[in-house]
């Protein structure tokens, strides 16, 4: 995504609040096979910690949330 203007965006769950300049970049998502173990792990050497995991019924397709640890 690129932000048309100036605009501080606010996320109240995750008590957030980021300001994005005019024609920055925000990249939105990252699709890739991984296993769940080893992922956590490398995000945890990063300095994140998974703050949720979402899955499909079937446990094919995932999402999650990492935020610093």
């Amino acid at each position: 995504l690129r932000s048309r203007t100036n605009q501080t965006v606010t996320i109240p769950d995750l008590d957030l609040s980021l300001r994005f300049a005019a024609g920055q970049d925000l990249r939105t998502e990252i699709s890739c096979k991984f296993r769940p173990e080893p992922l956590a792990e490398e995000l945890a050497r990063a300095g994140f910690a998974i703050s949720h995991w979402w899955t499909d019924e079937s446990d094919r397709c995932a999402l999650l949330l990492a935020t610093p640890s």
